[in-house]
């Protein structure tokens, strides 16, 4: 279909250079690799003030075996409020600060509560180990009529002389009953995925795919404006040489007062 007006040729013209351009502005900025700047203080370069230990997940047989023991007593009187006192004993002394005995055994704790089953937690995963200190995630059930899904506690595991003691204890993850993610992801694909699946797709992924669609449309509409404006009389085409007229005859310049 021929476009008989110029002006909407001229405008298709600019239409279609616009859009071509903002598709692929669109598709660039999607595509286009993220230069990651590294982080110093991860990687501990001279200037960043802190020299950061790598992460180690050896632990030694003992070790596994004292921590299996100290959660074996806590979870259950901690977590699940069994006896807050015994809570308070096994504790350490971040996990007591800010707070008193008295405090705790009115269940004002920085313990989360969670009505746990079973009475062994030693499917724990190592997220970090030292010397003198394991970090850990702790997946536990609930128990049957409490009308929750399972928990994913991330917690740290201190040796004070002789003892192990648990020195910070929080939700990780939390799961509806269906197994479906409801909590903060900040285990996600980490150690704690046993059983429970993980949303690994973050609102990130479908904002970039909504962009290259975008993209996509813009750089497949362009072509069609162009088509419009080649065919309409606004696109720019060699003029023709213009021939002179032919000069009036004499009688109409006669009458017009013209004649010479």
């Amino acid at each position: 279909m021929r476009v008989s007006s110029p002006r909407l040729g001229r405008r298709l013209v600019r239409w279609s250079i616009g859009v071509a351009g903002v598709g692929a502005i669109l598709l660039v900025f999607v595509l286009a690799p993220e230069s990651q700047q590294p982080d110093r203080a991860a990687t501990g370069k001279p200037g960043s003030g802190q020299v950061v230990r790598p992460v180690s997940l050896r632990v030694r047989p003992a070790e596994r075996r004292a921590v299996d023991k100290i959660l074996d007593r806590f979870i259950p009187a901690g977590v699940g409020q069994r006896s807050m006192t015994t809570a308070w004993r096994l504790a350490g002394p971040e996990l007591r600060a800010g707070s008193t005995l008295g405090q705790w055994r009115k269940d004002v704790s920085p313990i989360p509560y969670y009505p746990v089953a079973g009475k062994t937690f030693h499917n724990w995963k190592t997220l970090d180990a030292g010397p003198n200190f394991v970090e850990f995630a702790l997946l536990v059930a609930p128990r049957r009529g409490s009308h929750l899904g399972d928990w994913a506690l991330s917690g740290r595991v201190v040796r004070r002389g002789s003892r192990w003691l648990v020195d910070r204890l929080y939700t990780a993850v939390t799961y509806n009953l269906a197994g479906a993610l409801t909590g903060p992801p900040d285990l996600i694909g980490g150690p704690v995925s046993s059983g429970a699946p993980s949303n690994r797709r973050g609102s990130s992924t479908g904002i970039g795919a909504w962009i290259v669609c975008a993209g996509v449309i813009a750089l497949l509409i362009a072509p069609a404006f162009l088509l419009s404006a080649f065919l309409s009389d606004g696109w720019p085409r060699r003029r023709r040489p213009t021939r002179p007229l032919p000069p009036l005859p004499t009688s109409a310049l006669s009458r017009r007062g013209l004649a010479p």
